[in-house]
């Protein structure tokens, strides 16, 4: 067995532990977005699609929220930009654990880029792909802390996409 692989194996396994296995409304296949099997499909919706951005936590639908609370392990706590967070490994449990970049919302998708902190500060970018306003499918990665658009998103995710860079998903968990 290759180190790729040996690699691969023990990032399902964290992520299955990361990702929970609760009765949420929408199914997490930790393979197929460990291996980008669906991101083609998201990385077209985002360059098709025309999207409302945010930077307030108010403005994320309650519905979505329910369902990031239910697929985190921690209850997807978020602070608004500029806000304390958890952004070093101590914790405490006054503080949000993430912290808002921006979101940005289409008929289709909804796109949320954020700070976590732990042993340093990581990005994570979470997409989730809506029908009729329930999450039928979601992706999650790394991403730089520094994107300005949508556009910036999109080339960074297909340059660093698993064929690429097996290290865009790292123990990332929503």
């Amino acid at each position: 067995m290759s180190i790729k692989y040996c690699v691969l194996l023990f990032l399902l396994i964290a992520h299955i532990h990361s990702f929970g296995q609760k009765k949420c409304n929408c199914k997490v296949d930790t393979a197929r977005i460990l291996l980008d099997r669906n991101l083609d499909s998201f990385i077209g919706g985002l360059k098709s699609e025309q999207f409302q951005i945010s930077k307030s936590k108010k403005d994320i639908p309650a519905a979505i929220m329910r369902q990031l609370i239910c697929l985190s392990h921690d209850g997807f706590t978020l602070a608004n930009p500029n806000e304390d967070y958890q952004s070093g490994c101590i914790i405490s449990k006054k503080l949000p654990a993430r912290q808002l970049i921006a979101f940005a919302r289409s008929e289709n998708f909804f796109f949320i880029d954020y700070l976590r902190g732990g042993w340093g500060v990581y990005t994570t970018l979470l997409i989730l792909k809506l029908k009729n306003g329930r999450i039928v499918d979601l992706w999650v990665g790394y991403g730089p802390p520094d994107m300005k658009s949508k556009e910036d998103a999109i080339q960074y995710i297909i340059s660093n996409r698993y064929d690429k860079n097996p290290g865009l998903h790292g123990f990332v968990s929503i």
